[in-house]
């Protein structure tokens, strides 16, 4: 996965983007990434005071790159496009080839307005939502929901990767959906205690589905909910006092709906922090050179650490490793006897069981 580099920074040129530009410097440090900051004037609003927007649009951009150099932050250009703002930052993004879409969500602290909205509905690229409300530009603590799905599974190594960046603490949540009697009885196969049995499967599913994450340093904390999703996210937020929401952008159940349908809109107009989606590309992607180098790099380091006895810091190698590429031979291998020097046998019994199954599928050899 290769860091974020290129960013795209949509204001109205308000005092709401005070919150934004702040957001938007810290991820540009942490991350080294350029950024691209982009106004749209809307084409209806111009007219006999064309002459004048255009002359109050280039004093204010003047304005926002004096801001962002002094900051020392990385900005390419500032642009100013007239047309429908939605069309114009989506097209934008696809042409300057966006890791990520930077967006306030609206004037108003208590709810996202619709141009955001729609950026975060419509957009491919990862589209970081900053809650003018709130006053915290540092991320320190990230909330991320997840509901089983490979998207939420993707939104959660973002998650952690961006933690590890910011160096914050990571809270991750699952809410059991709620379902009628007779669906949880159908699903779980039990009739009496249909819903016990539901919930039980459901926590079995969230350890199962943490079991290979790699945490690494990330100081992180799980926890399940029980209700109505996006109330649940909004409550978790909340008591955890989250900076950022991170998840991904469709899932399994109920969530299916949280970034295409009625439960995306209700969180949305009660979001409590900034929220950032990820769809189906990475905020940190993957990248094939760079991964290559990579593997190679991690390899070298889990070679020192059997060298010099440290066989838990080669088991995180070897799991760096298998997380750029799954069916990595050599790296199934040294992290099963490394797991077996540490007496850590059933995750050495995982890797051989992937590797047989590897002898079973010679293609992907």
């Amino acid at each position: 996965m290769r860091d974020l580099k290129s960013i795209l920074v949509a204001t109205n040129l308000t005092a709401a983007n005070d919150q934004l530009f702040e957001t938007v410097m810290n991820f540009s440090w942490s991350f080294g990434a350029r950024l691209t900051v982009l106004h749209v004037q809307p084409q209806q609003e111009l007219g006999m005071l064309d002459a004048y927007c255009l002359h109050l649009e280039a004093k204010l951009t003047e304005e926002i790159a004096r801001r962002f150099a002094d900051e020392h932050a990385g900005v390419d250009s500032v642009v100013i496009e007239r047309g429908s703002p939605v069309a114009v930052i989506l097209r934008k993004a696809n042409e300057i080839d966006a890791d990520l879409i930077a967006i306030a969500t609206g004037d108003d602290s208590r709810r996202v307005g619709p141009i955001a909205q729609s950026v975060i509905e419509h957009a491919s690229q990862p589209v970081l939502a900053i809650h003018p409300g709130q006053h915290n530009a540092k991320i320190q603590t990230l909330l991320c929901p997840v509901d089983m799905s490979l998207t939420s599974k993707r939104g959660l190594l973002n998650a952690i990767r961006l933690a590890q960046g910011f160096g914050a603490k990571l809270h991750v949540m699952t809410v059991v959906p709620e379902v009628g009697w007779l669906t949880a009885a159908e699903q779980s196969g039990q009739i009496i205690q249909a819903r016990n049995a539901y919930n039980e499967q459901w926590i079995q599913r969230l350890n199962q589905f943490l079991a290979d994450v790699d945490f690494e340093d990330v100081a992180w904390t799980k926890e399940l909910r029980k209700g109505r999703i996006d109330e649940e996210i909004c409550a978790a937020a909340l008591k955890d006092r989250a900076d950022l929401i991170v998840m991904g952008a469709t899932g399994m159940t109920g969530a299916a709906q949280i970034l295409m349908g009625s439960t995306t809109r209700r969180l949305l107009h009660r979001l409590p922090c900034s929220l950032l989606t990820v769809k189906t590309e990475d905020v940190l992607s993957a990248d094939y050179e760079s991964a290559i180098e990579e593997i190679r790099w991690l390899l070298d380091q889990a070679q020192v650490a059997i060298e010099t006895h440290n066989d838990e810091l080669a088991v995180r190698k070897f799991d760096a490793v298998l997380r750029l590429n799954p069916f990595h031979i050599p790296a199934l291998e040294g992290r099963a006897q490394a797991c077996d020097r540490i007496g850590d046998f059933e995750r050495a019994d995982r890797c051989r069981k992937r590797l047989n199954d590897l002898q079973r599928y010679p293609v992907l050899k």
